[in-house]
């Protein structure tokens, strides 16, 4: 199975197109840097995902931490379409 992250068009940058992440580093990257693209600070973002500064910063350097529900949920304040492929 494949996996995609995409930003939606009406909100081009660096990461507006498909994208096949294959390591949890691409997705801790592409979290971070949708983040400062959208000039959030990660105590706004935790603050939206009712979570501390320090558990947002400890998903952002290790994903592979996150639950499949908060992964959606961060994506979606950050504007990530998310989909698979087989």
């Amino acid at each position: 199975m494949e996996g995609f992250l995409s930003v939606p068009a009406s909100q081009k940058n660096s990461y507006s197109d498909l994208r096949t992440l294959s390591t949890s580093a691409q997705i801790s990257h592409l979290l971070v840097t949708r983040r400062k693209e959208l000039g959030l600070t990660q105590a706004e973002v935790a603050a939206r995902l009712c979570i501390s500064q320090n558990r947002l910063s400890e998903l952002e350097n290790r994903p592979t931490l996150m639950t499949v529900d908060r992964l959606l949920a961060l994506v979606g304040i950050l504007g990530i379409e998310l989909a698979a492929s087989v």
